[in-house]
Protein backbone atom coordinates (compact mmCIF):
# COMPACT_ATOMS: atom_id res chain seq x y z
CA UNK A 1 0.00 0.00 0.00
CA UNK A 2 1.54 3.46 -1.23
CA UNK A 3 0.06 6.36 1.21
CA UNK A 4 0.85 10.19 1.01
CA UNK A 5 2.89 11.55 3.55
CA UNK A 6 1.69 14.89 4.86
CA UNK A 7 4.59 17.21 5.73
CA UNK A 8 3.87 19.55 8.90
CA UNK A 9 3.28 22.67 6.67
CA UNK A 10 0.94 20.60 4.69
CA UNK A 11 -0.59 18.71 7.61
CA UNK A 12 -1.16 22.26 9.28
CA UNK A 13 -3.28 23.18 5.89
CA UNK A 14 -5.15 20.20 6.31
CA UNK A 15 -6.31 20.64 9.88
CA UNK A 16 -6.36 24.27 9.71
CA UNK A 17 -8.32 24.44 6.13
CA UNK A 18 -9.53 28.30 6.53
CA UNK A 19 -7.09 30.74 4.70
CA UNK A 20 -7.03 34.08 5.38
CA UNK A 21 -7.33 36.22 1.68
CA UNK A 22 -5.50 39.56 0.77
CA UNK A 23 -7.27 41.34 -2.15
CA UNK A 24 -6.20 44.13 -4.30
CA UNK A 25 -7.78 47.23 -4.45
CA UNK A 26 -7.23 50.68 -5.43
CA UNK A 27 -6.49 52.62 -2.32
CA UNK A 28 -3.47 51.33 -0.64
CA UNK A 29 -0.06 51.83 -1.73
CA UNK A 30 2.35 49.48 -1.60
CA UNK A 31 3.91 50.99 1.56
CA UNK A 32 0.77 50.81 3.56
CA UNK A 33 -0.01 47.36 2.74
CA UNK A 34 3.33 45.72 3.54
CA UNK A 35 3.49 48.12 6.95
CA UNK A 36 0.32 45.90 7.25
CA UNK A 37 1.24 42.52 6.73
CA UNK A 38 4.87 42.94 8.35
CA UNK A 39 2.81 44.00 11.69
CA UNK A 40 -0.44 42.11 11.61
CA UNK A 41 1.27 39.09 10.87
CA UNK A 42 4.52 39.57 12.00
CA UNK A 43 6.62 38.65 9.23
CA UNK A 44 9.89 39.76 7.27
CA UNK A 45 9.31 43.15 4.94
CA UNK A 46 10.44 40.65 1.65
CA UNK A 47 7.96 37.98 2.49
CA UNK A 48 4.93 41.20 2.92
CA UNK A 49 6.65 42.27 -0.46
CA UNK A 50 6.04 39.05 -2.19
CA UNK A 51 2.47 38.54 -0.89
CA UNK A 52 1.72 42.45 -1.42
CA UNK A 53 3.30 41.24 -5.36
CA UNK A 54 0.80 38.39 -5.81
CA UNK A 55 -2.10 40.38 -4.47
CA UNK A 56 -1.61 42.95 -7.13
CA UNK A 57 -1.21 41.12 -9.89
CA UNK A 58 -3.23 38.41 -9.48
CA UNK A 59 -6.36 40.17 -7.81
CA UNK A 60 -5.25 38.30 -4.01
CA UNK A 61 -3.68 36.45 -2.50
CA UNK A 62 -3.25 33.82 0.19
CA UNK A 63 -1.33 35.31 3.42
CA UNK A 64 -2.60 32.95 6.43
CA UNK A 65 -3.68 29.75 6.78
CA UNK A 66 -5.78 28.90 10.03
CA UNK A 67 -9.22 28.43 12.29
CA UNK A 68 -11.54 30.31 11.22
CA UNK A 69 -12.06 31.91 14.25
CA UNK A 70 -8.29 33.12 14.14
CA UNK A 71 -8.06 34.39 10.91
CA UNK A 72 -11.89 36.34 11.77
CA UNK A 73 -9.47 38.02 14.27
CA UNK A 74 -6.39 38.81 11.44
CA UNK A 75 -9.37 39.99 9.23
CA UNK A 76 -10.82 42.50 11.98
CA UNK A 77 -7.35 44.00 12.19
CA UNK A 78 -6.40 44.09 8.49
CA UNK A 79 -10.29 45.91 8.64
CA UNK A 80 -9.01 48.78 10.97
CA UNK A 81 -6.28 49.65 8.63
CA UNK A 82 -8.39 49.85 5.67
CA UNK A 83 -6.85 46.88 4.24
CA UNK A 84 -9.54 43.93 2.66
CA UNK A 85 -8.86 40.46 3.32
CA UNK A 86 -11.49 38.01 3.71
CA UNK A 87 -11.42 34.42 5.30
CA UNK A 88 -12.22 31.07 3.37
CA UNK A 89 -12.63 27.49 3.82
Amino acid sequence: MNEELLSPSKLEKEVNSSKLILHNDDRNSFEWIILALTTILNISTVNAEQLAMIAHYKGKATIKHGSEEQLEEFRDSFSMLDVTTTVEK
